[in-house]
């Protein structure tokens, strides 16, 4: 196991796709309805450019992304950046 931490790119976002996914089916299956909208489109458009809503980290195992964390740094167009997903 050779796990990494490092900051957050664009390139991530279809690993931040799958793994949003795959937390929102998880609280789901505990009862929760909420209308995740966390997807690799909205991830691009909020974290990168000229004035990015967040900041991230990743951690991989071999390449393999295994978590995301982000950090808000001003008001985000989605409620949904402030999260860490495992």
């Amino acid at each position: 196991m050779a796990l990494t931490v490092r900051e957050a790119l664009a390139t991530d976002a279809p690993a931040v796709d799958r793994l949003a996914k795959q937390f929102a089916s998880y609280l789901r299956n505990l009862g929760d309805q909420t209308d995740f909208k966390l997807t690799a489109e909205a991830y691009r458009r909020d974290g990168f450019g000229l004035r990015p809503a967040f900041k991230g980290l990743v951690a991989e195992d071999d390449g393999l992304s295994l978590a995301t964390c982000s950090t808000t740094l001003v008001t985000t167009r989605t409620e949904h950046l402030a999260t860490c997903t495992l």
